[in-house]
């Protein structure tokens, strides 16, 4: 894993609240419950349903707080949530979104994050996988749907987290690798 990756993973787990928490995350569900019994080579699997929280209506777990579809599909099953596991997840989560043109259609050169436009382009384009993420543009999709920068892709509501300070984040992260 390049220390780019590593940055934005960092940056990730500290927009979803995971980073530092417990075990660094990795055994956080959503609503911060700890998966009993979680080590760095678990087999313990995703929980799907079972990790369900009513109240946010998500499944999300891990550092990363991928939810259970998500989690299968980039992994093409339903594998233990080790840390190698989620690592990998969330990097291969995050080369999917910056290839796309969902949301964004400009590239990303993931080596050039400090450059804070280059920056923005990446946080819209992983708007869509991470809620705690804002969008850095107003977004209209094909319903005509607007959403809102500094806004949640999700519910178009401000993130508590602005792009200035996930900004301020990974240039922390990158710097300690």
């Amino acid at each position: 894993m390049t220390k780019y990756e590593k940055a934005l993973l960092d940056m990730i787990s500290f927009a979803e609240g995971t980073l530092g928490v417990s075990n660094n995350g990795y055994d956080v569900t959503v609503g911060f419950f700890t998966i009993n019994g979680w080590t760095n080579d678990t087999d313990i699997k995703h929980g799907e349903m079972d990790w369900y929280n009513k109240e946010l209506n998500s499944t999300a777990a891990g550092r990363y707080q991928i939810i259970s579809g998500t989690w299968k599909e980039v992994l093409g099953s339903n594998l233990p949530m080790t840390k190698t596991n989620q690592d990998f997840a969330a990097t291969t989560l995050i080369n999917i979104k910056l290839k796309s043109t969902f949301i964004d259609n400009r590239s990303v050169d993931i080596t050039n994050l400090e450059d804070k436009t280059q920056f923005d382009i990446m946080l819209s384009k992983l708007s869509s996988t991470w809620s705690s993420i804002p969008l850095t543009k107003t977004y209209t999709d094909g319903k005509g749907v607007t959403r809102v920068s500094g806004n949640s892709y999700y519910d178009d509501k401000k993130t508590s987290n602005s792009p200035n300070k996930l900004f301020q984040i990974y240039k922390k992260a990158l710097s300690a690798y």
